[in-house]
């Protein structure tokens, strides 16, 4: 197998970069990141909308066109978002609560919405939708309908967007990579960080 490098697809707003991903599937190479600065329409697990205002988080979806099974896809994107927060701010003690999120404490930090794409022949696919609270201030996360936090809340600090999307898809670089090379080195490191 083929590890792709992880190209950016970077638009101003969109609904929802998971729904972006599936609608454009057939046209978007393996190892697109699809980002938007907004989404109008954020998902979530379960059908929950995901807060998702201008230039304060990441939201991304990964086309994985050499991932069948989502599962696999959620500990790929989970392993790559926590290791860019604990990059961003060691302190955070960032952990993955399994299945598909990252907490800090008792606050959920980032979320990973992973959705089989299907066609006649059956799964041709997954896309990984990651979203990462970075700078969203306290009256955004008290919207939120559980207890949440962000690298602002627990830093005091404001931290580049940009740059840590930039850094997100170096990680999912590396750990696409592991999974297609080594898939049980992945589990052991997903398994040693899941709570």
């Amino acid at each position: 197998m083929h590890t792709p490098n992880i190209n950016l697809l970077e638009l101003e707003t969109v609904d929802s970069t998971n729904t972006y991903a599936k609608n454009n599937f057939d046209a978007l190479a393996d190892g697109t990141l699809v980002c938007a600065e907004m989404q109008t329409a954020g998902r979530g697990r379960l059908g929950r909308s995901w807060v998702s205002p201008a230039g304060a988080s990441i939201y991304a979806s990964l086309v994985m066109k050499q991932i069948e099974n989502p599962f696999y896809a959620t500990v790929t994107a989970s392993l790559a978002a926590q290791e860019v927060l604990l990059k961003a701010y060691p302190r955070g003690g960032f952990f993955i609560k399994w299945p598909n999120d990252i907490y800090s404490g008792h606050r959920k930090i980032a979320g990973i919405l992973c959705e089989a794409v299907s066609g006649a022949d059956g799964i041709r696919g997954v896309i990984a939708g990651i979203g990462v609270n970075i700078n969203l201030a306290p009256q955004e996360l008290d919207r939120i309908d559980q207890p949440a936090a962000s690298l602002l809340s627990l830093s005091g600090k404001i931290f580049s967007v940009k740059e840590l999307t930039a850094s997100l898809a170096e990680s999912l670089t590396t750990y696409y990579q592991i999974y297609l090379s080594e898939p049980e080195k992945l589990f052991a490191e997903w398994k040693s960080h899941n709570l």
